[in-house]
């Protein structure tokens, strides 16, 4: 009996991601203050990177689908996976990512079932993660919004209001530079060297190196958050880092170079 139930709620679940998918290209425009969802731009000197995407709603939403494609042989930059952890829709049971082989794009999409509706706000949607051989360098891959007909569904970037109503949201495409003579990125604070900015894990691992020995900085300007001219890492840096995740302090300041 139970096996019959999670089979019908994930027939119901298709049913409902299909009607959401299967509609006209042309979208009312946003009524209000214009909806929107950004790629970040950022740059890696590794061979795998994390690329943020974030949205703004002015309105409770239903549910959302965004299709990308990248500017790259997928042979070569691989898009492993997309994660949804620490997201503003993390909560949402139903939601993924879609690949259209065909296309070389994927779709991430999430709807609420009998969960709240996504309430006005913005914030992370979740993290494009890619991996590409060491050989690449100097690589500037540009991550925009595609539509796709994949059989009788057509994949496009839209968003819908409570009323199930679809409306297409602006969008600002994004890039990742791939450059191995980079080490810290646009901001200091990614310790751990992750492609995330500052956060917990940072903090955890400055913890670690400067209290117990823990590995060394892979990239050592990442944890200068004070700026000292002998470039140390150390109490100072911790503190600073502490002050401004639990206390809302000083922002990281920007890299060095």
């Amino acid at each position: 009996m139970r096996f019959r139930i999670k089979i019908l709620s994930i027939i119901i679940a298709l049913l409902l991601l299909a009607a959401f998918s299967a509609k006209s290209s042309a979208f009312a425009q946003d009524p209000n203050l214009p909806d929107t969802v950004y790629i970040d731009s950022t740059q890696s000197p590794l061979s795998e990177w994390a690329v943020a995407i974030s949205f703004v709603n002015d309105q409770p939403l239903a549910g959302f689908e965004i299709t990308l494609k990248y500017d790259y042989d997928p042979a070569l930059i691989f898009l492993d996976s997309f994660s949804f952890v620490g997201s503003r829709v993390d909560y949402i049971p139903t939601k993924g990512m879609t690949r259209h082989y065909l296309d070389s794009a994927i779709s991430i999409w999430g709807f609420p079932l009998s969960e709240p509706l996504i309430p006005s706000g913005s914030g992370l949607l979740g993290h494009l993660h890619f991996s590409y051989p060491d050989s690449l360098d100097s690589i500037l891959v540009k991550i925009d919004s595609v539509n796709v007909q994949n059989l009788l569904i057509h994949w496009s970037t839209s968003f819908s209001d409570s009323l199930a109503n679809q409306f297409a949201p602006q969008f600002e495409f994004g890039y990742l530079y791939i450059n191995r003579e980079l080490c810290c990125i646009d901001q200091v604070g990614d310790v751990n060297y992750d492609g995330v900015d500052a956060n917990i894990l940072d903090l955890t691992y400055l913890v670690d190196r400067i209290f117990r020995g823990g590995p060394e900085l892979f990239c050592p300007e990442e944890g200068d958050f004070d700026q000292d001219p002998d470039g140390n890492v150390n109490v100072v840096d911790l503190v600073y880092l502490v002050d401004f995740i639990f206390r809302g302090g000083q922002p990281p300041p920007d890299c060095p170079y």
